[in-house]
Formats: C-alpha cells, sequence, structure tokens
C-alpha cells in the first residue's frame, strides 16, 4: 500500500529521507523550503537534482509555490519536520491534526506544538530516535554492509517506536522518559528539560 509524505525544510539531509521513503514504498508529495511549499508527485532523484542545482529556490523549478505553511496540511501520511529548532509552531500542530509528525533534526517541534500534538493524539516521534542511524553506524563492525545496517538500523528504531507507541502521554514523552532513564543508569544529574524548540 502506497503512503505519503511532506518534508519541511527540504535539504541536502532530506533528499537521504526521500530516498529512504521510496526504498519503503513511499512518496513524497509534499515539500517546502524558505522560499514557499510545493505540492507534487516527486521521485527522490528529480529532487536530488533539483536541490543540488537551485538550493531553496527548487521549489520554484518543482511546480506551483504556495505559501510554507501550506506544509502543515492534513492530507499527508507523516509529515518530517527538521529545518530548524521549533520549526514546527502550534500554528502548524493545528494544522496537521492527527497527521504522525516525525522530528529530523534536534528540538523541531517546539513545547507549545507538542502540548497541542499531545491533546489531538498526534503521534510524533523524537529526533532523537529517527536521527539514531549514524550513531549506530559507529559501532558496527567494518565488514557490516550497507543493507545489513539499513535493516538493523530499521528494525531497532522500529522497535523503539513500538515501545513507545502506547504511552499515556504520547510517543515524544515516553521516548523521553526512555532517554532519562538511560541517562540516569550513568550520570548522577541529567541535563536540564526536554529536546524541544
Amino acid at each position: 500500500e502506497s503512503w505519503d509524505v511532506a518534508i519541511e525544510g527540504f535539504n541536502q539531509a532530506s533528499i537521504a529521507i526521500a530516498r529512504e521513503v521510496e526504498n519503503q514504498g513511499g512518496s513524497v508529495k509534499r515539500i517546502s523550503t524558505p522560499k514557499g511549499c510545493v505540492t507534487g508527485n516527486f521521485d527522490s532523484v528529480s529532487l536530488a537534482d533539483t536541490w543540488l542545482d537551485a538550493g531553496p529556490s527548487c521549489v520554484e523549478q518543482l511546480g506551483t509555490v504556495g505559501k510554507a505553511w501550506e506544509i502543515w496540511k492534513s492530507d499527508m501520511d507523516a509529515i518530517f519536520v527538521g529545518s530548524k529548532p521549533g520549526a514546527m509552531s502550534g500554528d502548524g500542530a493545528r494544522g496537521v491534526q492527527d497527521t504522525p509528525i516525525i522530528a529530523t533534526s534536534a528540538a523541531a517541534v517546539s513545547s507549545k506544538a507538542l502540548a497541542i500534538l499531545r491533546k489531538n493524539n498526534t503521534p510524533v516521534a523524537a529526533d532523537f530516535l529517527t536521527g539514531i542511524g549514524p550513531a549506530l553506524a559507529w559501532w558496527t563492525p567494518e565488514e557490516t554492509s550497507q543493507d545489513e545496517l539499513r535493516s538493523s538500523t530499521s528494525k531497532l528504531v522500529t522497535e523503539l517506536l513500538e515501545e513507545t507507541s502506547n504511552h499515556s502521554d504520547g510517543h515524544f514523552m515516553a521516548a523521553c522518559y526512555k532517554a532519562e532513564a538511560f541517562i540516569d543508569s550513568w550520570q548522577e544529574q541529567r541535563p536540564f528539560g526536554r529536546p524541544l524548540g
């Protein structure tokens, strides 16, 4: 079954997200940059070529450019968020309704947005879970193939997301609690606050 995603703040790192969405059977249907938002049917090769050619102005080459906030429309199966800390504000959270949010950079979801998303029971995948892949590669034996690394990373992230999915405080907070428990196992005092923009 096909599924459609949007990528907020499309940039060079988003090219890898677009490729992986395709590898998993999904399609990128909407992207935004500081120049605006564009909706269409985008393959990862076209997105990569256009981004490398035009940077944030790539949206102008991909279709009719709308307002950047249009990325928050709720007609997607998931929205990747990661252009900056606090990229998803309270206004953005109101727009997505129950569309799952996948944070791809540190503190991409503001505390106000998280409160609104929690109230709406909207799943929010924490950036420190979704971005764990490169860290896992540090401890992987050198002879591990890229396919094996992709498979094991996907399996681990899926397990962590499933483990945090049914918590009464929501996905994001459940992931925070799990991370805090780990930090408490080797630190006398954990850092102040939570990873919110």
